[in-house]
Formats: C-alpha cells, structure tokens, sequence
C-alpha cells in the first residue's frame, strides 16, 4: 500500500531532461542519459569507493555454499559508509542528476538510498525483478525512481542490464474509501521483451521503480561495479 499523495506532481518544469527524452521515459520507463557524468567525476567516485570496499558485505549468501570474501567471486555492496567519504557525497548533489530526476518524478527528489554493488569477476547475475517493495521505506513510494551509473561498460563480458520497455505500468493500483491505495502483485513480462539498456561507463540511466530488470553475471576480469541512488 501507498499513499495517494506520493503521486507525481503536474507543476514541474523541465530543467534537464528534453521533451523526447521525457516522453520515453513515460512511455518505457525509463531513459538512458549518454556520458552525463564525466570521466573526472567517475575517476572521483573510484578513487573514493577504493578507501570504502565494500564493507556491508555479499549479496549471494544463500547462493553459494560459502560466505564470499571480497573481493572473491560475488555481488557486494558498499551503503552505511557511502556518504561519509566527500569523493562519494558529492554525486548526491549533482545537478544533472538531481535535475533529470526531478525531470522525471515532477517533484524535488528525496535521496532514500544510496548505494555502490560490484559485482566481482565471476559474480553471479540477478532474475527479472522490479524494485517495488510495499514492505520497506525504500521502494514502496508510488513516485520513485532508480539512477545507475556504471563505473565501466555492462557489456556482454561484465554483464549487460536488460530492461522491459513499458513494464512499469501501474494500471494495478487501486483506491479505495481508505487514504492508502492498493498495488496488486505485477506480472512478469515475457524474457523476449527485455532489450539490452547498453550502459556505459558515465552513463546515467534513469529507471522507473516498477520496471522490471535483469542483469548478467559477470564473465570479464574486471569488476562490474556502479552507483544505485
């Protein structure tokens, strides 16, 4: 359940995002800003995450029989030091994320999350999801939306992020006599919808909370690590 107040706002001027690039991401949910953060600001994002390994641990401990030691094979995340260390903080206030976000959601965006995943070479790849999550504060607004920018290429070595254009619609939601309104469960789209959202390092993909997504396991030598606000 969710309140009818966390829908989107009508009031909002666009100040990043171009009117094509709005509309698709309305239209698939979600939107793919090329080289929007510089080489010099990822360089800096790097250079802090290496003084923070990631130190809340694995994501795959009820995948392997073993508890992964980083940075061994496996999914890690860094989130309860990132905006201690300014070479992380930073990005929180950038204006063209800040700005295309609140593009998106047409209102002034609340940080609710802030969180580094590497997956490490050899680290597993995740199933088709989407990241509503009535349960928890993260996830369950109805006016919610994901950034990723990758620190290298998810390609075909690293493991690509697939995305389903479209599958975040919210016909689902129902209002009742009550101040909360309902989300049935969503339905999973067919594998064959997914395209390959063919994020580069420096990129900024914008992604609606309910689309659903699907990522590779990591094949290449090098980790496949990037930034999830």
């Amino acid at each position: 359940m969710t309140s009818p107040n966390d829908q989107p706002r009508t009031t909002h001027t666009s100040t990043v995002l171009t009117s094509d690039q709005l509309a698709t991401y309305h239209r698939d949910g979600f939107v793919v800003l090329s080289g929007a953060i510089s080489e010099t600001e990822i360089a800096r994002l790097e250079h802090g995450f290496s003084r923070n390994p990631p130190l809340d641990g694995t994501l795959d401990q009820s995948l392997t029989p073993h508890t992964p030691t980083y940075p061994g094979p496996g999914r890690y995340t860094l989130a309860n030091n990132c905006l201690k260390d300014p070479d992380l903080a930073f990005i929180a206030e950038h204006p063209t994320v800040v700005g295309a976000v609140a593009d998106a959601l047409h209102a002034a965006p609340r940080l609710s999350a802030f969180v580094i995943y590497d997956r490490t070479p050899g680290g597993g790849g995740i199933p088709p999801h989407n990241d509503y999550k009535r349960w928890r504060p993260v996830g369950s607004s109805m006016n919610w939306a994901f950034t990723i920018m990758p620190f290298t290429d998810f390609d075909a070595e690293s493991g690509r992020l697939f995305v389903a254009p479209g599958s975040h619609k919210v016909e689902r939601v129902h209002q009742g006599s009550e101040r909360p309104v309902c989300v049935s469960p969503p339905t999973t789209p067919p594998i064959e919808s997914y395209v390959d959202s063919g994020l580069r390092r420096g990129d900024l993909l914008i992604m609606n909370m309910h689309l659903w997504h699907h990522a590779e396991a990591n094949n290449s030598g090098r980790h496949r690590a990037g930034l999830f606000n």
